[in-house]
């Protein structure tokens, strides 16, 4: 383990517990990082991450902020009106990493992908997947 330096998990949510074990079995002897990640398949997997701080105890594991090229949106369900922070809504993705659709699903397509109704026109972010999960921002971002 002495060349480790990043451990990153992803696939199903992060249980605060496995985090505590990790930093205290793993990243207190060499020093490796624990890095979260969140993120559909029909967004080329993961979207966002999160460092999980050495030292920090988490009653729950955040999926983060968005890695580079991806928006996230938390929109009030059913809507395009944008939540307030702390408010729960559906998580949606924008951004290069969003697939076209789903094969020979047009109507599941049509539900889940829709036009990004705040990429303002920029190229490679005309769409947004709907993921259907429940969000909120936090106030730290």
């Amino acid at each position: 383990l002495g060349t480790l330096r990043h451990v990153f998990a992803s696939g199903e949510a992060l249980p605060p517990q496995h985090v505590a074990r990790f930093q205290r079995l793993v990243s207190s002897l060499t020093g490796a990082k624990l890095i979260n990640l969140y993120g559909p398949t029909e967004a080329t997997v993961d979207v966002s991450y999160f460092d999980c701080e050495p030292g920090e105890e988490y009653t729950v594991i955040p999926i983060g902020k968005p890695i580079q090229n991806i928006r996230l949106y938390i929109v009030k369900e059913g809507t395009e009106q944008l939540q307030p922070i702390g408010v729960a809504g559906e998580l949606c993705i924008g951004g290069v990493g969003v697939a076209r659709g789903y094969l020979n699903r047009p109507e599941l397509t049509a539900e889940k992908f829709v036009k990004d109704p705040f990429a303002g026109g920029k190229a490679g972010y005309e769409r947004m997947y709907r993921t259907g999960d429940l969000a909120r921002w936090m106030p730290d971002g």
